[in-house]
């Protein structure tokens, strides 16, 4: 996300350089003739050299001419200050040059006015120059007659003269009058076949800009046809078989917006006139065929962030996304948190608690000198009361960290006009100072400070963005010590984003933003109040009838900030303790907000296999000639079969007694079954509205149990395709199952281990025989092969081990990983627990030694999953790859890769000929033997 589609685009001037940032706010441009443009003398004569050939473009407030030289400034003519439009041979003004040519003097028309602006000479983008003195232009039309031109235009600058009640409602006018004459253009069609469903009006949506024009919607696209030629295109078009997501937005506090988010990256936003006929729009686009859009949960995501399956970066987007910010609205921009206040010292030391902000509270409560001043101005108040006048996320704040790399933006803005230097964006400690200090200031941060290269810190462009009062020239933005560069600086700000700090504190900084301190008696308790107009329901503008009241609303909303749609109304819950998040600093989410890539939750280890001999314990002496016969064995071990089976991540993988079938279940929601011989799917159900975390086969291998993150255990009939039974198993998600017999074991987020009796009738039913508690939330659970014991992991790296007969501790919880524990079998004994954790550890312990530890290695991959096979251990890796341990040689014996993410669930056939996997990448894949060893 570190390059924006629109930044680039404001740089991408081609055949000219006009644009609607060169409008300024509400305005309309709605036509584009060639001219020829004389620039009249103080005697009204027209001198050869003072011929300009180019464009005009006539808009609601202003005409603009654009030279086809781009030596030459474009020239904006405001109506307010023109003093004569009229045609040439009506103005009284004689030419020379036009009296040879009765014709060109009838296409020709004078503009007389007392200031003109000028942007853009020489093609440099920089602060505009108002020449504030009496100008005469002759405009002659190429093409065309003079008099509708002429017509329109003196229509426009009456308007612009009138009050602004008049103007708008005028305006609106003029835009109904176009929208009844325009006509999409069935030649526009990509396929003539297509079958028209709806047409509407509506408007295009990009940052500090709306552009009029008509929606198409037909069968197999979404058109867009502006009522100008100010896009790219003439007809900007989506093919509804790419849509990604579709989704309604909020614009200006108003629900009339809809973003289309296709699968390559690209977007529309488009706004219709009422609610209503968005939401009309919306379920049109979704009842076409070939539509087959991805919808965002947001307490699976929350579930998935909470135990490591997002980045805090990825998580914060998601939360910007479904909180109606948008890349394509600037007034609603994504909102990240400062999270370091140190900028002054030479190193970052993450491991400092006093490094970071404290993000229980809102900036403007970081300085308790300054907050002292807005609570006694808030106990003063009359009316709607509110601590801050100014906002953490509005426009100019993203303009003033962005204007490096998008200073058209900021010059639109701010009337052409780049800010005083002194309050510019220069120096990284200076802006974090302000953010303490100032009684105007409480930005947050973009999502740009967590992007690498950040080359919005770069005045790449050599802009002239002026000198501060001491002389010091703005140039690139100045970097704290610790920062070696701008890429550097962004690496670490990301580095701190995803820290263990940060993550353990960033769901109250959600509670102030998104959740339940962002409005109400919360947001008084916690020092939260923003101005009333920043709150969606505080003001009906639907119910606003004075067009000159509700311009006034839709400016303030506009400029001043909007708070994000409330996501929560109860506390956010706390990241997972020990969660480890490998973060990609490099490569950087794309610009759809909505598809947050979840990053793998352990960090990948190299193969050293020097260090894995060291921390080999207890090598047996004649392992040399054993691991070689069985490696040529472990050799015949092939995939047989490879699909991406699922939408989203495997997280459960079971075979039929007799290998004939494979059982999975994933994030999607969905439980599928496949045929082992073709891996043709012979079953899918969606079983629940989050995903489903495990899966187990009752003995008649018709009936499964299913594990769900809605907390519940579904018994489901492959014979009968439905679900039979269900019960809520605990109070937060079920993360693992375990079925031995007719012994179930259970583990949830809830940091419980529940032990069932499975009576396997006709319909089966699940009776709760113990409850253990562990100090944090269960990650795995295992039971021995005569379903006397139960073993469970933790995400604290916790083991323990119960009885089931007299369902008593046998072994208290300890910590055996320093990460997350994985997975974790019994060996077939029934005497010995392996475990593996997001430590890189392999450890095999046995119950006699009351749970001591006897072997602890250091692996070459991080196992994720693993499975028993005798005195061997199949595991999955991080890394993608299959391992093969021995554990009468303690030792790897065998690996090979499936080409895959990593695995993160196992299963071994009951011949011990088939081994299926599941895998991040949505794969299932099957292995087999040649011959059985």
């Amino acid at each position: 996300m570190a390059s924006r589609t629109w930044i680039k685009s404001a740089h991408s001037y081609s055949a000219e350089r006009f644009s609607l940032l060169l409008l300024q706010p509400d305005e309309v441009y709605f036509d584009d003739y060639s001219v020829t443009c004389y620039f009249l003398t103080e005697k009204k004569e027209v001198e050869e050299e003072n011929r300009r050939r180019g464009r005009l473009k006539v808009c609601s407030h202003s005409v603009i001419f654009d030279p086809l030289e781009h030596t030459l400034p474009v020239i904006k003519i405001p109506y307010r200050e023109c003093t004569l439009i009229e045609e040439y041979r009506n103005s009284g003004i004689i030419c020379k040059i036009f009296q040879n040519d009765v014709s060109a003097g009838n296409s020709t028309f004078l503009v007389e006015t007392s200031q003109s602006c000028q942007m853009l000479e020489n093609g440099v983008v920089g602060p505009y120059k108002f020449v504030k003195k009496k100008q005469r232009f002759l405009f002659q039309l190429n093409f065309g007659e003079l008099q509708p031109v002429l017509l329109d235009i003196k229509k426009f600058s009456i308007c612009d003269s009138s009050t602004l009640n008049d103007r708008n409602t005028m305006i609106q006018g003029f835009l109904k009058e176009r929208y009844s004459k325009f006509t999409f253009k069935i030649s526009w069609l990509e396929d003539l076949q297509e079958k028209i469903i709806v047409k509407m009006a509506g408007e295009k949506i990009s940052p500090l800009v709306s552009n009029p024009g008509r929606i198409l919607l037909t069968s197999h696209r979404l058109y867009f046809q502006p009522f100008n030629n100010a896009e790219a295109e003439p007809v900007l078009k989506i093919h509804l078989a790419t849509l990604k997501r579709v989704v309604r937005r909020r614009y200006i506090l108003r629900h009339i917006g809809i973003e289309f988010l296709t699968k390559s990256g690209e977007s529309m936003f488009l706004t219709l006139e009422s609610a209503s006929q968005r939401n009309e729009l919306y379920k049109l686009v979704l009842e076409q065929p070939g539509v087959s859009v991805e919808e965002m949960d947001l307490e699976s995501l929350t579930k998935q962030w909470q135990i490591g399956g997002m980045s805090n970066y990825d998580y914060l987007m998601a939360l910007n996304f479904l909180a109606d910010r948008s890349l394509n609205d600037i007034t609603q921009y994504p909102v990240f948190p400062w999270v370091i206040k140190d900028y002054e010292s030479d190193t970052l030391d993450l491991d400092n608690p006093e490094t970071f902000r404290d993000l229980s509270k809102p900036i403007g409560t970081l300085n308790e000198e300054r907050f002292q001043f807005f609570k006694s101005r808030y106990d003063e108040m009359p009316g709607k009361k509110f601590l801050y006048g100014t906002h953490y996320s509005a426009p100019a704040f993203v303009l003033f960290y962005l204007v490096r790399t998008a200073p058209e933006y900021l010059l639109c803005l701010q009337n052409g006009q780049f800010d005083h230097p002194d309050r510019m964006f220069h120096s990284l400690p200076v802006t974090w100072r302000n953010v303490l200090t100032s009684f105007t200031d409480v930005k947050e941060l973009i999502p740009e400070f967590y992007e690498p290269p950040a080359n919005f810190l770069l005045n790449s462009q050599n802009l002239n963005l002026g000198s501060r009062s001491n002389g010091e020239k703005l140039g690139d933005v100045i970097l704290p010590p610790w920062a070696a560069d701008a890429n550097d600086f962004a690496v670490k700000c990301r580095q701190a984003l995803e820290c263990s700090h940060v993550s353990k504190h960033l769901h109250k900084w959600i509670d102030l933003i998104f959740g339940y301190k962002q409005k109400g008696r919360e947001a008084i308790k916690a020092n939260n109040v923003f101005h009333y107009l920043s709150y969606e329901g505080e003001v009906d503008l639907e119910r606003i009838s004075d067009l000159t009241e509700l311009a006034s609303y839709k400016v303030h909303i506009r400029e001043f900030g909007q708070t994000p749609s409330q996501l929560f109304l109860r506390p956010h819950p706390q990241r997972f303790s020990k969660v480890q998040v490998a973060a990609d600093y490099v490569t950087t989410p794309t610009s759809d907000i909505a598809a947050p890539s979840p990053t793998s939750s352990q960090d990948s280890l190299s193969f050293d296999r020097d260090n894995l001999s060291r921390n080999i314990k207890n090598p047996s002496s004649s392992s040399s000639s054993s691991s070689s016969s069985c490696a040529l064995s472990w050799k015949s071990l092939n995939i047989v079969h490879k699909m991406k089976s699922h939408k989203e991540e495997v997280t459960s993988v079971k075979m039929s007694s007799d290998a004939a079938t494979v059982f999975t279940t994933s994030r999607d929601k969905t439980l599928k079954v496949h045929s082992t011989s073709d891996m043709e799917q012979v079953v899918q159900a969606s079983l629940s509205a989050l995903p489903l975390s495990s899966v187990c086969l009752l003995p008649d291998d018709k009936t499964v149990l299913v594990g769900g993150w809605d907390n519940q255990i579904y018994c489901y009939s492959v014979e009968y395709g439905a679900t039979v039974s269900s019960v809520y198993a605990h109070d937060s998600s079920v993360s693992c199952l375990h079925l031995q017999g007719n012994i179930l074991a259970s583990g949830s987020w809830d940091s419980t281990v529940k032990v069932w009796s499975v009576e396997t009738s006709s319909q089966p039913t699940l009776t709760e025989l113990a409850e253990f508690d562990l100090d944090s939330e269960v990650t795995c659970v295992s039971i021995t092969g005569t379903g006397n014991l139960v073993a469970a992991g933790t995400v604290d790296g916790s083991v323990a081990v119960w009885s089931t007969d007299t369902f008593t501790p046998l072994v208290e919880p300890r910590v055996i990983h320093s990460g997350s524990t994985n997975s974790l079998v019994f060996s077939d004994d029934g005497h010995t627990v392996l475990s593996c954790g997001a430590d890189g550890m392999f450890c095999v312990w046995t119950l006699e030694a009351g749970g001591e530890t006897v072997n602890s290695y250091t692996v070459p991959d991080v196992f994720r999953c693993i499975s028993t096979w005798d005195d061997y251990v199949i595991a999955g890796g991080q890394s993608g790859s299959i391992h093969v341990w021995s554990t009468t040689l303690a030792k790897p014996v065998y690996m090979t890769t499936s080409g895959s993410g990593a695995i993160t669930c196992i299963d071994v056939s009951k011949d011990k000929r088939m081994i299926a996997v599941g895998s991040e990448d949505r794969c299932v894949t099957l292995w087999q033997f040649n011959s059985k060893l």
